[in-house]
This record gives C-alpha cells, structure tokens and sequence, in this order.
C-alpha cells in the first residue's frame, strides 16, 4: 500500500472515521535501515496499564471514531476461528518523506503540545473503495484520546484524538485475537506523558507523521520513540533533552 495514513484530530473529529483509509502499510515489507543510538536511557518508560483501554472517558473527552462501534469481524477464507491467534504483522517504509530531523518537522507543523494519553480504543476497519485491504477484509485501527496539558504553537482544544493503523491483542475488541500493530510505528501508551507534533489541515490540525510526530516525555526529559521501541525507524534518533530545551527549539 502507499502513502501515508493520517491521524485524524479531535478538532476535526467529524471526519475520523472517513481518514480511516489504509496508506503506508505494508504486509511482510522491508524498512530501510538507519543509524540508532547504542545505550538504552537509564529512566525508564513509567509503567502503566499501557495495553488497556480507559473503561470511563474524561468529561470534554472527543467521542471515538463511529466505526468503532460498529463491530466489524475479520472473515477468514481459510475458514479459521477467532480463538485461534493471528500471528504476523506489517511494517512502513520509513523512506517515505518522514522527517528526520527536529527543524524539519518544527518547519512543518502549525501546532505542538504538551499531551498525556487517557484512553485507547481499537477496532476493525472495513476499507471503502479504491482501499487496498488484506485477505481477511478488514484492518485494526486504534484511536487515541489525548489530554492537552499545554499549547506550544497553534490552538487546541482540551482533548485531541489521533487515529493510527494497527491494534493491540488486548481483548477489548471483536476478534482482537487477530490484530497487529506496525511494528516500526507504535501506539500511543495510555498514561504516558508526549510532546505532540500536528500539521494544518482543512478545518483543523491532523498529525500526519504517524509516530513520528511524538516523542516521549519521562521525568520531564524528552525521549526519542526509539529509546523504548528500538525498531520505531519513523521517528529520529536523540539524546534525551530537558522539556523546556526542547520545546525552546520547535
């Protein structure tokens, strides 16, 4: 598949589920190999029930993406159960005009923000015409709510939701025994802290680097994603870089 996916914002919620178009994925694809730091961050990721989806959702918080709820199943032509687990994933290619640089993807965006995640929902997608799908009809998305601490640049409302290609096996879904995340593009983890990057859209903002518009915040030190998911090749390598530093150079 080509292009990019886009991750929709809460502030143009109206048209989420219709961005839900599968772009830039591709089954069993290779990446392009980059050059990443060799020492692990000796501040650890926090922990938190990282994999679950918030059972209740703040006041104020976007309503999830109306696809959501609708259910969909995979159809396996083999005819396979859902109880029997789907093992394999999918991969972007990172060459693919990503940013590979703090100037380059400040010069690019017309918001940043302070975020933490508060709730995760996924689901399977039924690609429309002219989407490419895979042999069992459907594809796992997930939404991300995200609480917005502090505006950097631009204007955001209090909450903002993203939309992301790939689902964890964590049960809150139909047939969730059957989804895949990207492997070089992860999920936001509920409860984890983020400085977020968004670019302008029609109506609003939308973060359309995929995780190569987060970087995470542990101990208000900002962290590279590959500090704590080496194979996250989206994004760019960094040492990790107090908060205020950091957000005085977007």
């Amino acid at each position: 598949m080509t292009g990019k996916r886009r991750l929709e914002v809460a502030a143009v919620a109206a048209g989420a589920a219709a961005l839900a178009a599968v772009l830039g994925v591709a089954l069993g694809g290779s990446t392009k190999t980059l050059t990443t730091r060799s020492a692990v961050p000796s501040v650890p990721a926090p922990s938190s029930a990282s994999s679950a989806t918030a059972s209740s959702d703040p006041r104020g918080a976007p309503a999830w993406p109306a696809e959501s709820r609708a259910g969909a199943r995979p159809k396996d032509p083999r005819g396979g159960r859902c109880n029997e687990v789907r093992h394999g994933g999918a991969q972007v290619d990172p060459a693919r005009g990503w940013p590979f640089d703090l100037k380059t993807l400040s010069s690019r965006s017309a918001a940043v923000a302070v975020v933490r995640a508060v709730a995760r929902r996924s689901w399977w997608h039924t690609p429309g015409a002219g989407e490419r799908g895979d042999s069992y009809g459907v594809l796992p998305m997930t939404a991300t709510n995200f609480r917005v601490e502090r505006t950097v640049r631009g204007t955001l409302p209090s909450y903002v939701q993203t939309v992301q290609d790939g689902a964890p096996q964590d049960g809150s879904f139909p047939c969730w025994q059957w989804a895949y995340q990207i492997s070089n593009d992860p999920l936001p983890d509920v409860g984890h802290r983020y400085v977020l990057f968004l670019q302008a859209a029609t109506g609003g903002y939308e973060a359309s680097f995929r995780s190569a518009d987060r970087f995470e915040v542990v101990a208000n030190r900002v962290h590279s994603l590959r500090d704590f998911y080496p194979g996250a090749d989206l994004t760019f390598a960094m040492e990790p870089e107090p908060l205020e530093s950091f957000l005085r150079r977007v």
